[in-house]
């Protein structure tokens, strides 16, 4: 007999327990696929924004710079990635705790057509970072709604991010219309007297440089001077970060470049509102000008810059090697003085880089087995530290046979730079197109000398008066070469050159010997003495790596507009 005891309607205590158990299971499954799901949208969010964020900061570097299209751009990235379109409505919803300085709210004032308004696109003070907030993104999922489960919200951020690829913004020199791979140009000039009119000549290896007759020293006004006597060849940049322009934002913008990106024309220059600079038709420039500082610092990548007044020869000397034997510019560290100084040979009697335009090239060896004018190989393999023997190559037959000294030890400056201007005349830029000019002379390392920068080349011929507008067209890879100290003495610092007239004493990167020296050291110039100008060579956008200047997209060719690299920031 079965004694076990016995509850009334247990079958149907067991039934309500599994079924308890087994809703639960499927309630917890059913949340889980749902959550799977969320996760998933999460996923396409992230990808959304990161792929929004990146476009938009190309965009703005390379698209011309206006933010009504980087936003639209951004906007439209946005709704194509996510294969459904964001509203307007949502996207002035929205809100970004973490937004940057300037939302498209913000620059609404300025920019009426602007298009999303909200504080989930928004850009930092210089424009050199862009920040996506994607509004809330509802995930249905497969089974909550049928089981009283609430509705999952997703959303994401990115920020994304342009650099120069030479370290700061451009400093506050400009290049004429005209100014081409080979040229040395003057970067700023001075109210005071003239430097030499002609410039040396090397005449080959083992033969004494002479004085040129053909020649003339950029920054002699005999050679034309694109720059007006007030205005000396600079611009005064604004300081995005503040607003503010003045003489320590030259200071500062010689020392570290611009703390904001420039743009370049991209349209049409045929607003009857916006004249033709110099009344030029239908070249290509954009209608739209964006002056530099304009509407309070909140134009994105400026095109347009202004003529200046406010240069003195204390900014130049600051900003390149410091003021007066103070170790910072403006709390900044001058252009020319870092860890590569070279402390035997000195300028006003400061520290200065002096590392030569030619220690970047390529070794000759690897030259010699490119597209490159043999004036390129022959200038690499003049270096003492190359090795490279030219004697045992046929095509340099003819240039060893008319210099029988050509051996390393017998160049002097003034060679190594009649070479270097051949070299870079010779170079073929070809049509930009992939495979249609030489290769490239200089390796990566260039893009961390301190001489080298890139600078706006601008539409105008001229400096012709001060606050005059100098319209962007592209920008031009160039070393700085030559510096020119006023002095009360009349020798030049160079005991090459045989002058003896000028007060002004030259220094070109990598000259060592000075007919001045001051405690066991050469120096050109004395502590107080006036550095006044200086003058740089021209580089092409092909003749360096494309990480610091995309060949393809140079405008014109010879300029580069694509200086830039593009990372995600956050």
């Amino acid at each position: 007999m079965d004694r076990r005891p016995r509850f009334r309607g247990e079958r149907g205590v067991s039934a309500v327990l599994v079924a308890l158990v087994f809703g639960t299971l499927m309630m917890v499954s059913a949340f889980g696929v749902d959550v799977g799901e969320a996760y998933a949208e999460r996923r396409h969010d992230q990808n959304t924004v990161d792929a929004a964020a990146m476009s938009g900061m190309v965009e703005a570097a390379l698209g011309g710079g206006v933010i009504n299209d980087v936003v639209a751009e951004i906007q439209l990235k946005v709704d194509t990635t996510l294969d459904r379109t964001v509203t307007d409505a949502e996207w002035a919803a929205c809100q970004d705790p973490d937004q940057l300085d300037l939302t498209t709210k913000d620059l609404q004032a300025g920019n009426p057509t602007i298009s999303p308004v909200s504080d989930c696109i928004s850009f930092s003070k210089g424009f050199d970072r862009v920040r996506v907030h994607l509004p809330d993104q509802e995930s249905r999922g497969v089974f909550g709604p049928a089981l009283g489960f609430a509705r999952l919200e997703t959303s994401a951020s990115a920020e994304a991010e342009v650099i120069p690829n030479r370290g700061g913004g451009s400093p506050p020199f400009v290049a004429f219309e005209g100014t081409a791979k080979g040229d040395f140009i003057c970067l700023r000039t001075s109210s005071s007297q003239d430097p030499e009119k002609w410039l040396m000549t090397g005449n080959g290896p083992g033969v004494p440089p002479t004085v040129s007759t053909t020649a003339i020293d950029p920054c002699h006004a005999d050679a034309g001077l694109p720059l007006h006597s007030s205005t000396f060849g600079t611009i005064n940049p604004w300081a995005y970060e503040d607003c503010q322009k003045g003489n320590d934002q030259i200071e500062k913008a010689i020392a570290v470049g611009i703390d904001h990106l420039l743009g370049v024309f991209d349209g049409g220059y045929d607003s009857a509102s916006d004249p033709d600079p110099a009344g030029v038709v239908g070249d290509g420039y954009d209608s739209r000008t964006r002056i530099d500082g304009g509407a309070g610092c909140t134009t994105a990548y400026p095109n347009t810059l202004t003529a200046d007044t406010g240069y003195t020869d204390k900014m130049l000397r600051c900003g390149l090697v410091s003021e007066g034997n103070k170790d910072l510019c403006q709390n900044e560290f001058p252009r020319l003085q870092n860890a590569t100084v070279q402390t035997d040979y000195r300028v006003v009697d400061e520290a200065f880089d002096n590392v030569p335009p030619w220690t970047y090239l390529h070794a000759a060896a690897d030259l010699h087995a490119g597209n490159v004018p043999d004036a390129c190989v022959i200038l690499a393999a003049s270096r003492a530290t190359d090795g490279f023997d030219l004697s045992a190559h046929s095509r340099y037959a003819a240039y060893v046979s008319s210099f029988p000294n050509w051996q390393p030890a017998n160049w002097e400056q003034y060679d190594r730079y009649d070479m270097m201007v051949t070299c870079l005349l010779d170079w073929d830029v070809g049509t930009g197109a992939p495979g249609t000019s030489d290769d490239e002379l200089f390796g990566e390392d260039l893009g961390s000398a301190l001489r080298f920068a890139f600078i706006p080349q601008v539409h105008e011929l001229t400096i012709s008066s001060s606050q005059q507008p100098l319209h962007i067209e592209g920008f031009l890879p160039i070393y700085m070469y030559r510096l020119y100290v006023k002095t009360t003495g009349k020798l030049m610092c160079d005991p090459l050159d045989p002058r003896t007239t000028s007060k002004y004493w030259v220094h070109d990167a990598g000259q060592t010997v000075s007919r001045y020296t001051q405690a066991g050291r050469q120096v050109c110039g004395a502590k107080n003495d006036s550095l006044q100008r200086m003058a740089a060579v021209v580089f092409a956008c092909g003749m360096v790596p494309d990480s610091l200047c995309d060949k393809d997209t140079s405008l014109p060719v010879n300029a580069g507009q694509d200086i830039y690299d593009f990372r995600m920031s956050k």
